[in-house]
């Protein structure tokens, strides 16, 4: 009988987590420069933020948004502007927009605040096997 309770409790919390929220690359205009992590946030939670196609140069790059706290300073090597956003408490649940602003060009993404906690998007399969010496 527990056996049973578990494999319907186990089976329930799946489908709970396979229709949750998943975390992910943001939908962004212009071949998708911008990935925020995570996809789907909470209010007062920080987010990270990479564009690419934007590297650190002579003038500032940042990126903003009506849901951040401030402005974030894009920095980073090669191709790729990298920061930490926090993002509003009071900020309401649904898709904001995110602009980067890199030299002369600018980049728009979009990403989802939700109140509800998302499951996470996978569960971890790096499992250490004890060695023999």
């Amino acid at each position: 009988m527990r056996l049973l309770s578990a494999a319907v409790l186990g089976g329930a919390l799946i489908a709970v987590g396979l229709a949750a929220p998943a975390t992910g690359e943001a939908t962004a205009t212009r071949g998708n420069r911008i990935a925020v992590e995570p996809d789907v946030a909470r209010p007062g939670q920080r987010i990270e933020l990479e564009v690419r196609g934007c590297a650190a140069g002579t003038q500032r790059h940042w990126a903003g948004s009506p849901a951040f706290t401030g402005d974030a300073t894009l920095g980073g090597r090669s191709d790729q502007g990298r920061t930490v956003a926090r993002l509003r408490r009071d900020i309401k649940p649904g898709t904001h927009t995110v602009v980067a602003h890199c030299g002369q060009q600018t980049f728009t993404g979009h990403f989802k605040v939700s109140n509800k906690i998302s499951w996470p998007v996978r569960l971890s399969t790096d499992i250490e096997s004890p060695t023999a010496n």
